[in-house]
């Protein structure tokens, strides 16, 4: 895996995550996000990312003990992979109208990730219930 984050061009995983942005954008066009700004909001580029590698010794400290890399291309794949679980999980929640809130979901999923457990059974532990035939049409993410 570790030769893969290495060698695979991330670029791979911005474009399945710009994907999925553009399916989970109109879904959340009309929601409150709860936000009032009062001053301007900033977004950081991503070429911090290499000043944070060369500028901190800590983050090449025992790369032998520890599934994060260092190298731009692997850090890279691995925000844009993280994004893409996110931005995948939103989409789940409104596809099948939970109430559950998203951090929730994402802790669930976290702490059963190494079980094969369907994810309709999941679901229907938080309070949704629906037959799992209807989760997998609804969950048809490339219509």
């Amino acid at each position: 895996m570790a030769h893969a984050n290495r060698t695979r061009d991330w670029r791979l995983y911005a474009e399945f995550a710009q994907a999925l942005i553009r399916i989970a954008r109109p879904l959340y066009a009309d929601e409150d996000l709860g936000l009032e700004l009062d001053n301007t909001v900033y977004a950081l580029d991503s070429s911090t990312i290499n000043l944070c590698l060369s500028v901190f010794p800590w983050a090449h400290f025992r790369q032998t003990k520890a599934f994060f890399g260092t190298a731009e291309n692997t850090v890279k794949t691995q925000i844009w992979t993280a994004i893409s679980v996110y931005v995948l999980v939103a989409i789940i929640k409104k596809r099948l109208k939970l109430t559950t809130e998203l951090y929730t979901i994402l802790q669930i999923l976290s702490l059963t990730l190494f079980e094969k457990v369907p994810l309709y059974q999941l679901l229907a532990q938080t309070g949704y219930k629906t037959d799992h035939r209807d989760i997998l049409n609804q969950l048809n993410l490339f219509d």
